[in-house]
């Protein structure tokens, strides 16, 4: 569920920023609450394609997100996301 919360993120970005923000907050929330880590050996990736790995957080939904909202507004909606309830977050009429 998570997953296709962060597709849709990447989805709505295209037309509301704000909205790809609180869905990648409810992704994180959905995450945390069973303990998931989205990149567990993030660290070991890092160490040995640092380069690669820069390049790639660039094109990110989140990193996207974050440069279409600016840090306050996407702070923001990342927190307004992590209230919305998992079940519902995606919908296309909830704003």
């Amino acid at each position: 569920m998570a997953y296709w919360l962060g597709v849709c993120a990447g989805l709505a970005l295209v037309e509301d920023p704000a909205r790809a923000a609180r869905l990648l907050g409810a992704a994180a929330t959905l995450r945390d609450s069973v303990g998931l880590v989205a990149w567990p050996l993030m660290g070991e990736i890092e160490r040995r394609h640092g380069e690669a790995v820069r390049m790639a957080r660039g094109r990110s939904t989140s990193t996207r997100t974050g440069r279409a909202l600016g840090d306050t507004a996407f702070s923001e909606a990342l927190d307004e996301g992590r209230q919305l309830p998992p079940d519902g977050s995606c919908h296309p009429t909830r704003r």
